[in-house]
């Protein structure tokens, strides 16, 4: 079985050399024919103390890779907790939107209470006014009420003294009647003597004139018999001159006659138009007489009535304005405990509130301290070790480097020995070969440790992440089912305020409508308060305006919030996929530094087989090639450093080609 490099055996120098032989220089210890060195034994301890630096320093590596393992599950685990920390930041910084939002709507149901307060406070004073307007009513009313009995006395007084002047009216229209129809009946019977009177004349000159016209027939028969009796002619013609005048005089008196007959008939007509006149004019004097004792009758009922209308009122106004005052101190006592209620309540809500947002502002604020601590910290690490990654990466290239030059120079040093041991060398080549493999087993058995390994914190790495991502969600679901609930809350909250609303305003349609009645039935004073309830039912309809509002409000802020939660959502789903993209290259980055590992594991076991070659052609040489010294005889020291060296160089040489490649 192979041994490893820790187990070589190495022995002491049983005789060092001189301090000024190893201050010389190399040129002066080399042969310059074959190159060897005088003293390969030096030469083997200083290699082995360079291998002791290098197993050391690989021993510092192991460490380091340890020490890197253990850094990056630090790292995991800060970034872990800093994924926590912004988990708990963004918590606070939700619940203080949280808060912050609850002070909003806790400041606007203020408002509203206030302005309820105020709403009910004008309702108030507008009662007050209303019961002012009353009193004032009531005691118009009172001042009203002498003034009206006055009145009523004065009518009454009036009524009487209309009824004395209507029965004088009726004496002296009677007395006027009977001037009236006595006068008729005079001149009616003076006209009708004198119509008679009239008449008779007329019969008469009718008479007269028939016996005229017989005379003067007689005489015109007598001239025509006697045409000699001139001047009883003479006479009958003077006498028919008279005849005939006095005929035209009768004729004008009659016709005089008939002028005052007609006047006085015309005058009797006017005199009965005038009668039925009077009558009309009685009648409707007596009509309106009649008219006014019933419109005083009415008028007396109505004040009658107007009077306990008035004094029933003025009861029942009374005992509205007791119970209105009544209404007002338990309203007031009522709205005084709300308010002192209210003021307790937003004192003590506020006070909460401002201390818990003052101390979510002081979490905040340690969150963000710890947060910009955890960053800093994390990113100095990060640079920290990606330093020491570049150094590490550039000191193995340098040892690569190095390890690749000394087989270099061994081999132009010892190409003419190599042909001589190629049998040896092909021996060791198998051994080296067959321990080579059976190295190479060995660390892939611990490569596939370690990716087993890493594999399974891959894993457990995805089952936290999605545990966090599950968890992420599980939060986010509960935030959006505690923001639905808040929706349906304020919902709830403002159909309840727009249903109370609605009562308040259906209330004061119906009192609207009473005072409608009662502005129509009684006095139009009462104009004022129905502007009032007016104004309130306005102030209601801008109330319910407002509720809609506040509900339309209510509505963005939850299309608002869903955004948020999508844009959360589509956050953690980016930060998961950084997070795999991350192991991802994290994997990929450990799958490199094992390659690397590897190769420089094979370089070193290489070197090592090398070097165990170039000393084992080195310690079977000594014998046949001894070095000369440039003079052609070295120092004795030299030659005894050299012979010491020779057998413990061989020795070595054996223990080295019996352990093979073990340093890999």
């Amino acid at each position: 079985m192979s041994e490893t490099p820790s187990n070589i055996e190495r022995l002491p120098l049983e005789h060092p050399l001189p301090d000024e032989i190893q201050e010389m220089t190399r040129d002066d210890t080399v042969c310059k024919f074959c190159g060897v060195s005088y003293l390969i034994h030096h030469e083997v301890k200083r290699l082995e103390k360079e291998l002791e630096k290098v197993e050391a320093e690989l021993q510092k590596y192991k460490g380091c890779e340890e020490r890197e393992r253990v850094l990056k599950i630090e790292v995991e685990k800060l970034k872990t907790s800093l994924s926590e920390k912004d988990m708990i930041l963004h918590d606070r910084e939700a619940s203080i939107e949280h808060l912050k939002s609850n002070i909003k709507v806790k400041e606007d149901e203020l408002w509203k209470a206030i302005q309820q307060a105020e709403a009910a406070q004008k309702q108030l004073e507008s009662e007050t006014a209303a019961s002012n307007k009353l009193r004032e009513w009531r005691k118009d009313m009172m001042q009203r009420l002498p003034l009206l009995k006055a009145s009523l006395s004065d009518e009454k007084q009036a009524l009487g003294s209309v009824k004395s002047e209507f029965k004088d009216y009726q004496n002296k229209m009677a007395a006027i009647n009977k001037k009236i129809t006595g006068v008729i009946q005079k001149v009616c019977k003076k006209e009708k003597q004198v119509v008679e009177g009239i008449l008779s004349r007329a019969t008469e000159a009718e008479k007269l004139s028939s016996s005229l016209q017989s005379q003067l027939t007689d005489a015109q028969q007598q001239m025509a018999s006697n045409s000699t009796h001139g001047q009883m002619l003479q006479e009958a013609e003077d006498r028919i001159r008279q005849m005939t005048s006095r005929y035209a005089e009768l004729e004008a008196r009659e016709q005089e006659l008939q002028d005052k007959l007609q006047k006085a008939s015309t005058e009797v007509r006017s005199a009965k138009s005038e009668a039925i006149q009077f009558k009309e004019i009685l009648r409707n004097k007596t009509q309106e007489v009649e008219d006014s004792q019933r419109q005083r009758a009415k008028h007396e009922q109505f004040l009658s009535n107007s009077i306990n209308k008035l004094q029933e009122e003025l009861r029942c106004r009374a005992e509205e304005a007791q119970d209105y005052q009544r209404e007002l101190g338990e309203l007031k006592e009522r709205e005084a405990e709300r308010k002192r209620r209210v003021d307790s309540n937003l004192n003590t809500k506020m006070e909460a509130s401002a201390r818990e947002l003052r101390q979510l502002q002081e979490a905040l604020d340690n969150a963000r301290k710890d947060c910009s601590a955890l960053r800093d910290e994390r990113e100095a690490m990060v640079a920290s070790h990606q330093h020491r990654i570049e150094q590490l990466k550039q000191s193995f290239a340098q040892r690569i480097q190095e390890a690749d030059g000394w087989p270099e120079k061994l081999n132009e040093s010892l190409s003419k020995e190599r042909e001589k041991h190629a049998q040896e060398i092909a021996s060791l080549e198998e051994r080296l070969h067959k321990s080579f493999q059976v190295d190479l087993e060995i660390q892939k058995q611990r490569n596939d440790e370690l990716i087993l390994k890493y594999k399974q914190e891959l894993s457990s790495a995805e089952t936290k992440m999605k545990n966090n991502i599950q968890r992420e969600r599980d939060s986010l679901k509960a935030r959006l089912d505690s923001l639905e609930r808040e929706l349906f809350d304020s919902k709830k909250l403002s159909n309840d305020q727009e249903k109370g609303l609605r009562e308040e305003i259906e209330s004061l349609k119906r009192i609207t409508a009473e005072l409608r009645k009662h502005v129509a039935e009684g006095d139009s004073r009462n104009t004022g308060e129905f502007q009032a309830m007016r104004a309130e039912l306005q102030e209601a309809e801008q109330d319910l305006a407002s509720v809609q509002r506040d509900k339309l409000e209510l509505q963005k802020k939850l299309d608002q919030n869903k955004e948020e939660v999508a844009f959360l959502q589509e956050t953690v789903g980016r930060e998961c996929e950084e997070r795999l993209e991350l192991t991802e290259a994290l994997s990929k980055a450990r799958e490199q530094l094992l390659v690397h590992q590897r190769g420089t594991s094979i370089a070193n076991s290489t070197s090592t087989g090398r070097s165990s070659h170039s000393q084992l052609s080195l310690g079977g040489s000594s014998s046949p090639h001894q070095p000369t010294s440039p003079k052609g005889n070295p120092p004795s020291g030299l030659r005894r450093g050299s012979g010491g060296g020779g057998q413990s160089g061989g020795s070595k040489g054996a223990r080295n080609s019996g352990s093979g490649g073990g340093g890999v």
